[in-house]
């Protein structure tokens, strides 16, 4: 009878695995992988990618490559307080070496039962115009420590 039990959870763990919107990699302990550029996770267009934000730290996302002058990107980022209080994120365009090269709109301060705080990470690369000609680019994120609440994060790449 325990066998039926185990392989139930195991079968039921797979299921919850198999939804449009993923913690992203995580290791054993259940901690996010994504805490360096190296292991920056891939966000493909139109495919929702939630995670918890970190209270200390950051996580990276990427690496996003430009082809022409004047190609954009825009990151859909939907911001919500899991226990209420207000926590706060913010993000940041950066380059292989982790340089800021455009800090990106907030991600906003959600508290409260109400909806995400909803904002749009946008960047245009333009190096011909006098912007900056790193390529490729990490978006990198992280809690602001004086309002560092229990959160969660959904990415859309558009």
């Amino acid at each position: 009878m325990s066998r039926f039990i185990v392989l139930s959870l195991s079968l039921s763990l797979i299921a919850c695995g198999s939804t449009s919107t993923s913690s992203g990699p995580t290791s054993p302990g259940g901690a996010p992988t994504n805490t360096s550029i190296a292991s920056a996770i891939a966000l493909l267009p139109g495919a929702p990618l939630a995670f918890a934000v970190p209270c200390g730290g950051a996580l990276y996302f990427g690496p996003f490559s430009f082809t022409t002058e004047g190609q954009a990107l825009t990151i859909m980022a939907d911001h919500k307080s899991r226990t209420g209080a207000q926590a706060c994120a913010g993000a940041e365009w950066i380059d292989k070496d982790n340089v800021t090269v455009n800090p990106a709109d907030g991600i906003g301060c959600p508290e409260g039962a109400g909806p995400p705080a909803r904002s749009n990470l946008a960047y245009a690369y333009t190096p011909g115009a006098g912007g900056s000609a790193a390529n490729p680019l990490y978006l990198k994120i992280s809690a602001d420590e004086s309002h560092c609440g229990k959160s969660d994060v959904t990415l859309t790449r558009q």
